[in-house]
């Protein structure tokens, strides 16, 4: 859980992670994502 996701996404990014898929449910939004690697993981964070 980060406070920016966004953020966090393109630094993780940046060190070669790739997304995988962007989702939401009420309250609560999540990337996840592949390291290079191939193991997936995901990045949230609480929304309004």
């Amino acid at each position: 859980m980060v406070e920016d996701r966004r953020a966090a996404v393109e630094r993780l990014r940046g060190k070669g992670a790739g997304v995988v898929g962007e989702h939401s449910a009420p309250g609560f939004a999540w990337t996840v994502l592949r390291d290079p690697e191939g193991n997936e993981f995901c990045v949230s964070e609480r929304t309004a």
